[in-house]
């Protein structure tokens, strides 16, 4: 007997709900069938710029659209946002190097890219945009690089970087202020051999600058150095005739470091020091030796004597 008042009960209760279902079925139809004017989120996609000018800021804007629809259009439209797009170069009106986009024109696209009358909420003067003049500019290329080198390792000469130049396009206000262009900073440690590396050209958080190319080519040419020195005669200069002269000490010795592949290349006739004796002191005999001639090669070079002395022998 109870478990005959059990499956009464049961589907009374089933009974209910698929009626309760309905009923909420019927309600949610009826509700979102209805038409209702409300304001959505939408978005202008700024598009056909004037030629010779260049949008500053985002080319999409979030607006406030008010339209007629059903809870299904407002359902849909809350998941997928209206987009007007708006063809500046048509649409805009530019006084005195101002740009607007009327609001009439913004709300008549609108009316014909969703299909029903809509309202896009903006001031009643229109939305300004800002334009800028585009304009072109040569820039030079600055290497940002960090290197280190293994000891007894260093560069034979300065790096080279191809191409040296690059053209940066943006608003004038920018460009007329740019004179270098920087590339991505990188590291290079304990480098013993040569450097051969494509470096990103960078504009820093100005994504409203163009660079062309935006890589360049960094090269350095490394090798092993070791010290090396050379005794060289001293030749005295500006003599006047029937006269000699002779120093103390009459050579200096030059110290200076090498690449190992020129090492043995080097000849003491590729130094050459010299000591005017028109510069003189009236007050000592003393004169300073001058390294005129040493080869492109050598690298820290330097002297062991600053001053030597002179008699003169008449």
């Amino acid at each position: 007997m109870k478990a005959g008042i059990g499956k009464k009960t049961k589907g009374k209760l089933n009974s209910f709900l698929i009626f309760l279902g309905l009923s909420l079925l019927l309600w949610f139809l009826t509700k979102f069938s209805k038409e209702i004017t409300n304001d959505v989120q939408g978005q202008l996609h700024l598009v056909g710029i004037p030629e010779g000018n260049m949008l500053m800021g985002e080319d999409l804007i979030p607006v406030r659209i008010q339209m007629q629809g059903t809870g299904f259009d407002y359902l849909y439209y809350a998941f997928n946002k209206p987009k007007i797009e708006v063809d500046v170069a048509s649409s805009a009106i530019e006084n005195n190097g101002t740009w607007v986009l009327p609001r009439i024109e913004v709300n008549s696209l609108a009316s014909q890219q969703l299909s029903q009358d809509a309202e896009v909420q903006l001031p009643s003067n229109g939305l300004p945009i800002t334009l800028e003049i585009l304009a072109t500019k040569k820039v030079a290329v600055k290497i940002m690089a960090d290197v280190s080198y293994e000891e007894g390792f260093s560069p034979i000469d300065s790096y080279y970087v191809v191409p040296d130049s690059v053209t940066v396009s943006g608003p004038s206000s920018v460009i007329d202020t740019l004179s270098i262009v920087e590339t991505e900073r990188k590291a290079y440690v304990n480098v013993s051999q040569d450097l051969d590396d494509i470096l990103l050209l960078s504009v820093g958080e100005d994504s409203n600058l163009n660079v062309n190319p935006d890589t360049v080519e960094f090269s350095l040419s490394v090798a092993e150095f070791i010290e090396d020195s050379r005794v060289i005669p001293i030749e005295v200069i500006n003599v006047p005739p029937d006269t000699d002269v002779q120093l103390f000490p009459s050579s200096v010795t030059i110290s200076y470091v090498i690449d190992f592949d020129n090492y043995k290349k080097i000849l003491a006739s590729d130094f050459k020091v010299v000591c005017d004796l028109s510069k003189a002191s009236e007050d000592a005999n003393l004169l300073a030796p001058e390294l005129i001639r040493y080869p492109k090669t050598a690298k820290n070079v330097t002297m062991n004597t600053a001053q030597v002395e002179f008699i003169i022998i008449q």
